[in-house]
């Protein structure tokens, strides 16, 4: 309901803006170059894309503790999890990275993507059957999120595991291993 709404709200409402959630990172991943300590197998971290979780995992943290206050983050992380462990580096890149390609958030790519869900998280695949067929493409890339559209070029630079095919299979294989807990809560609080 919540995303139903912030696709159809009329005009600019602030609030709606902030119920947004990012389907992208908002930062260069690669700032992890200087931050994170070689020896690290866990962090903590702010869900958003879950851009960072997964650079994490590319570079062997396996236990990772997130959380955001956007009770639709983690359903965007999940259909990223899910699309990076079925579909191909240019097919991710297509679905959910590239909002000019005419497969971006498209039913042909979910159909692959869906089988990667948690079997238990009904409520996840029923968010996303439901956001996807009743919604086009365009409303989705229009209303939806916050912060897509920008420069594909740096998008591309800012997510070390889309650099090549081996870096994003070798993601999927981490994945697979990783332990990631989602919490929907303010980072100080939690």
């Amino acid at each position: 309901e919540k995303a139903q709404n912030i696709i159809t709200k009329d005009g600019f409402d602030s609030k709606v803006y902030y119920d947004k959630p990012y389907l992208l990172t908002t930062r260069n991943q690669r700032y992890l170059d200087t931050t994170l300590q070689p020896e690290a197998k866990r962090a903590f971290v702010i869900l958003s894309a879950g851009d960072t979780i997964f650079e994490l995992v590319s570079r062997g943290v396996n236990k990772i503790v997130s959380v955001d206050v956007n009770d639709l983050q983690p359903l965007i992380f999940k259909l990223r999890k899910a699309s990076i462990m079925t579909l191909k580096p240019s097919q991710f890149e297509s679905f959910l990275i590239n909002s000019k390609d005419h497969k971006f958030m498209s039913q042909d790519f979910y159909k692959e993507v869906r089988e990667a869900f948690d079997k238990n998280d009904q409520a996840t695949i029923n968010f996303w059957d439901n956001i996807l067929e009743i919604n086009p493409q365009e409303d989705l890339r229009e209303y939806l999120f916050k912060g897509i559209g920008g420069d594909l070029f740096k998008t591309r630079m800012s997510l070390p595991f889309l650099r090549n095919k081996p870096s994003y299979y070798d993601l999927r294989t981490k994945l697979e291993k990783a332990e990631i807990q989602i919490n929907i809560q303010d980072a100080l609080a939690y």
